[in-house]
């Protein structure tokens, strides 16, 4: 305290002369140095660290040490990863992280943690006020102490025959799938709630899904087993593929909702969606595959999604392809997309009855006396013109546009009966 003291009462000093220096070239370098000076006073602590030992003081060591010298809040969580490189002998070298939580007063605080052995006996602690609240979805620091208590750490340390450190890293969950390892799942409260959750056992991952939990990863040395890393788990929660896909689903009918048109499927669901409000909608679900193409079925829902039901079991009328569009301008009037599965051509199919029933529209391209500038100077002809974009209407007008393959000027078609028939309009 004493010593704090007398950095402030020369600080203090400093100030005053770079009141003086105001306005020079050397005060301008020398008021950057106070200020960096400043900044220090203010926001850096330095800590022995006496509990360095993970065998002998265990994981969290470190933070009794840094509750001696400052006022944590009760509760912490990792904002960066926490990494800790530690010796055969369980003697910490290197710590590295930053952690945050609220003090009693509701104020966030952040520390930003540095430790090297080699340069110094003292962690260093950036400490700075935060903005905001916080973000209880982070990670708490808790688990890291209960998932440590339950490793053996001793015997790890014993069967790694190479020379060299090992590093602890702890950061947010990560979900683990069949066949990541070595997982080792470990028994315990890890959030101390008063319950152990999660499945008891990674057997479940033999059916597909992933887990998450609070997990732990130590990585060995470089050297015949090549820095193997082992992973420990705790309170594991089991996703099941249903669940996977559930979501999927979930998240993709959102995005149609939010959409301004049809919502094309994506990697792991393939099917297309087009909501007409927040509780009407269709989507074009893939039943079978093969070559490319695709089979579809169409599928509605009147309850936001919460449930479907199956309108037309083959709206392509025995076409296969990739969808290309769906889109609806009511409750019974829509068209839906098929393209080829090179993307070179395209069918396009009018619906009158909500999607019970399609039928392919018919464009009069014997009418068609000029082709578009384009198409005349790279000598195209109507055959050119197979790939249908997606239609548009306003006033009860609906325009498709033929194009050629690649893109480009194309030829613009027009209906005034919902797409029963049509003329040429250039």
């Amino acid at each position: 305290m004493k010593n704090r003291k007398i950095w402030i009462g020369c600080l203090a000093a400093l100030l005053i002369l770079a009141v003086f220096l105001a306005g020079t070239a050397a005060g301008a370098v020398f008021h950057n140095r106070i200020s960096w000076a400043a900044n220090r006073l203010i926001h850096v602590r330095h800590t022995v660290l006496r509990h360095g030992n993970l065998l002998t003081d265990g994981a969290d060591g470190f933070l009794r040490d840094l509750e001696r010298r400052l006022d944590l809040p009760e509760e912490l969580y990792i904002y960066l990863p926490l990494y800790i490189r530690f010796d055969g002998d369980g003697q910490i070298r290197t710590l590295d992280g930053s952690v945050q939580g609220q003090d009693r007063r509701g104020r966030l605080w952040r520390y930003s943690l540095s430790y090297d052995r080699s340069q110094s006996d003292k962690m260093t602690v950036w400490r700075e006020r935060r903005p905001g609240q916080e973000d209880t979805s982070k990670t708490p620091l808790a688990p890291l102490f209960a998932l440590m208590e339950g490793v053996d750490l001793q015997q790890l340390l014993a069967r790694q025959t190479s020379e060299g450190d090992w590093t602890l890293t702890y950061e947010k969950p990560r979900a683990f799938t069949a066949g990541e390892g070595p997982l080792e799942y470990l028994p315990g409260d890890a959030d101390g709630d008063g319950i152990q959750s999660g499945v008891a056992s990674l057997d479940v991952l033999e059916n597909g899904g992933y887990v998450t939990g609070f997990d732990v990863s130590l990585t060995g040395p470089e050297g015949p087993e090549k820095g193997q890393s082992y992973t420990y788990i705790m309170e594991p929660v089991y996703t099941s593929p249903r669940q996977i896909q559930q979501a999927e689903e979930q998240r993709q009918i959102q995005a149609a909702k939010d959409a301004d048109g049809w919502l094309a499927g994506s990697q792991t669901n393939e099917d297309m969606y087009f909501f007409l409000d927040e509780e009407t909608g269709w989507r074009l679900v893939v039943t079978d595959a093969a070559l490319g193409s695709r089979f579809y079925v169409l599928e509605r829902t009147r309850d936001g999604g919460d449930s479907w039901e199956r309108v037309n079991g083959d709206p392509f009328a025995g076409n296969i392809g990739v969808a290309e569009g769906l889109v609806f301008f009511d409750q019974n009037w829509g068209f839906a997309g098929l393209a080829g599965a090179s993307g070179a051509y395209s069918r396009m199919f009018v619906t009158q009855d909500g999607g019970e029933s399609f039928s392919q529209i018919q464009l009069p391209m014997d009418a068609v006396t000029q082709l578009p500038d384009e198409g005349e100077r790279f000598g195209f002809t109507l055959d050119d013109y197979v790939y249908l974009a997606m239609p548009e209407a306003e006033n009860g007008t609906v325009t498709v546009t033929a194009l050629p393959e690649g893109g480009g000027d194309g030829i613009l078609f027009r209906s005034e009966d919902r797409g029963l028939t049509w003329e040429w309009v250039r």
